[in-house]
C-alpha cells in the first residue's frame, strides 16, 4: 500500500497539521496517506516499509521490518522502524537514513513539536516530517529542491508498506 508519493511536483507538501492528518493529494500522482490512517494501521499488525528513491537517474531502496506510527495523543511520533532489513547498493541510498527519527514526534509549520529547536523546520517552508535536522532526511520537504535522502536530493520517493513477512 502505497502511503506517500512523490512523482510530479504538482503537489504541495507544506501542509498544516489537519491535513497531514487527514491525508492530501491525488493517489494517481503526489499524495500523503494520512497521519491517522498511518497510525491505525500500523498499531494493529506489524507492517514493513520500503521507500524507494531516484536521483542522479539512479533508483534505489531501503526497507524497515517494524514500522509504527503512534496516536494523535503521542503526536504521531515514528515509535519504530525495526531493523534495517536492506538497502540497494547504491551508496548514499543505501543509509539508514530515517533511524534519526525514531522516537520524533510529527510537526507541521503550524504545530512544531521539536522541542528545543532552534528552528521549526516546517515553519521554513519544509513541510511536514519527523524532523531531527532540517535537512538531512525528508521526503515531504520542497520537491526536486530539498526532498533529501541522506543529504542528497531525489527526484521522485514513494513509501509503501505491507504487513510483515520473513519471506521477499
Amino acid at each position: 500500500m502505497i502511503i506517500q508519493r512523490r512523482i510530479n511536483g504538482e503537489q504541495d507538501f507544506d501542509k498544516n497539521w489537519q491535513e497531514y492528518v487527514d491525508g492530501f493529494g491525488d493517489f494517481n500522482g503526489d499524495f500523503w496517506f494520512g497521519l491517522e490512517k498511518l497510525h491505525l494501521l500500523t498499531s494493529s499488525d506489524r507492517h514493513q516499509l520500503n521507500i524507494s528513491m531516484t536521483s542522479y537517474g539512479l533508483t534505489s531502496f531501503v526497507e524497515y521490518d517494524d514500522f509504527r506510527i503512534g496516536n494523535s495523543e503521542s503526536l504521531y511520533e515514528l515509535e519504530s522502524l525495526g531493523t534495517f532489513i536492506m538497502g540497494s547498493k547504491i551508496y548514499p541510498f543505501n543509509k539508514n537514513s530515517l533511524k534519526a527519527k525514531v522516537n520524533k514526534k510529527f510537526s507541521t509549520y503550524d504545530k512544531n513539536n521539536i522541542p528545543n529547536a532552534y528552528e521549526n523546520c516546517a515553519e521554513n517552508g519544509m513541510g511536514g516530517w519527523w524532523y531531527w535536522f532540517c535537512i538531512d532526511s525528508n521526503l515531504n520537504a520542497p520537491y526536486k529542491d530539498e526532498m533529501v535522502w541522506s543529504y542528497n536530493k531525489l527526484t521522485s520517493a514513494t513509501m509503501k508498506i505491507r504487513p510483515y513477512s520473513n519471506e521477499y
